[in-house]
Formats: C-alpha cells, sequence, structure tokens
C-alpha cells in the first residue's frame, strides 16, 4: 500500500524541477491546469507508449506505472456558481459613485451579490447546452473538503477515455469549449488503480479550487485500499474448514 502510494505521488504529482509544465501543488492559473492536465495527467493516465517511444498494444490500453491497471475511466467533475460575482461587483459599482458612502443599503447589497457566488449552479452550458448537471444520487458520492471550502458530491461530469489519442482529444474539446470559465468554482479529477500483483487498489483525487476572490488551490488524496480483503478471509476461512 505505502509504495504504491508513494509511486504514484512521485509520478504524477512531484515532477522533477526541470520538467516544462508546473507541478500540480505549483498551479496558479488556468493555463497551467490545462497544461498540467495535458502533458502530466493524461500520459500517466492514458499510456500510450513505452519509455523507448513503442507504441502500447490496444490489449495493454488503460495500464499505468507499467504494473497497475486503470479501474474504469478517469472522472473529471466541475462545480459552478450560478452567479458571475466578478460582473456583478462591476455591475454594482459602475452604478455607484465615488463619493457614495457604503451605508447599511449599500452593504447588503454586496452581501447578497457575495453570497450568490457561493450558490451551486445546475444550468447546462456549453455549445448547444452540452454539458449537463448530474445530481449527488447519480454521482453515488460524498462531500469533499477542500482547503476553502465544502464541495458538494454534484456537478458537471466529462470522463476521460483510457486510450491516450482520445483522452486528448476529449481534452482538447473541452478546452475549445471553454469548459473552465468564470463560473468555474472547483475542479475534480478522480481515478482508481489497481495493482494486480497485490491486490491492491489506490484511490486517486485530484482537486482544484477556483475562489470567486480568485486564485488556484490544489489538493489531492491518494487512499491505499483493499477492495478483496473479505473475500479471501472467507476463502481462507473455508480452506480451513475443509482441511
Amino acid at each position: 500500500d505505502y509504495w504504491l502510494r508513494e509511486t504514484v505521488d512521485k509520478r504524477l504529482l512531484q515532477h522533477y524541477s526541470g520538467a516544462p509544465f508546473k507541478q500540480f501543488n505549483e498551479l496558479y492559473d488556468v493555463d497551467n491546469l490545462w497544461d498540467w492536465i495535458n502533458d502530466a495527467f493524461i500520459p500517466f493516465y492514458a499510456q500510450d507508449e513505452y519509455y523507448n517511444g513503442d507504441a502500447v498494444p490496444a490489449a495493454h490500453m488503460g495500464s499505468t506505472l507499467h504494473t497497475s491497471l486503470i479501474v474504469g475511466r478517469a472522472r473529471v467533475r466541475q462545480i459552478r456558481s450560478d452567479t458571475d460575482v466578478t460582473m456583478n461587483f462591476a455591475r454594482y459599482l459602475a452604478n455607484t459613485s465615488e463619493e457614495t458612502e457604503f451605508d447599511t443599503p449599500h452593504r447588503e447589497a454586496v452581501t447578497r451579490v457575495l453570497e450568490l457566488s457561493s450558490g451551486e449552479s445546475r444550468a447546462a452550458f456549453g455549445p448547444g447546452d452540452k454539458y449537463e448537471w448530474s445530481s449527488a444520487s447519480e454521482l453515488g458520492g460524498l462531500y469533499q473538503w477542500g482547503k476553502y471550502s465544502v464541495l458538494p458530491p454534484s456537478g458537471f461530469v466529462v470522463d476521460l477515455p483510457t486510450n491516450g489519442t482520445l483522452a486528448r482529444e476529449v481534452w482538447q474539446e473541452i478546452y475549445e469549449d471553454r469548459f473552465i470559465d468564470e463560473h468555474t468554482r472547483a475542479l475534480l479529477i478522480d481515478v482508481t488503480i489497481q495493482n494486480p500483483a497485490q491486490s491492491r487498489h489506490l484511490v486517486v483525487r485530484l482537486v482544484v479550487e477556483m475562489p470567486a476572490v480568485g486564485g488556484y488551490i490544489g489538493s489531492y488524496s491518494l487512499r491505499p485500499c483493499n477492495i478483496r480483503r473479505w473475500v479471501f478471509y472467507n476463502s481462507l476461512c473455508r480452506a480451513r474448514v475443509r482441511a
């Protein structure tokens, strides 16, 4: 469990200092984020060539680290605000002279604008409203404690294929659709890795929060687990009974 976690941590999240892209904990704007996913995450998740440049056979797609397998697909989930706080505050200031004092009505107006920025949007967006909101019951998730806020288990979901070429095509498509915009408050990436040799799984969650005040706040969790623990225990019990 320890070595699987350490391997993923070093391979995915702690690249050498000379890498042509930022490390995950160094992301500070949308350009860094797009580059990191395209240049660091997708090659790790959807490995399509070996270290010598040979192509990975189609039958081996969905493997990573040359020793482990991807379970299912990576899921990119976005949480959006129902209000663009920047534009609303700009409109408010445009209608307020510099001489106006911030008395109680003005303070209440600003407070309402800021409160609206924390509400989750469920409205479809993108070309032809192609990105639709999914509820917590549909996704089967739990609330996520981020560094800045508590994130709901719902949102707008895009699944990435385990084929490297197809994964890059999907990522390029949502890039051109401006999937991340002024309403984006968080981006979460979930992927599960299995190591067949040790029958261990590692649940990886990457979180990038984008608060209304600006900035990017990254965090992640690497949780090893043994899903087949009780299967092994029951098999051992049956073997002893037969003996």
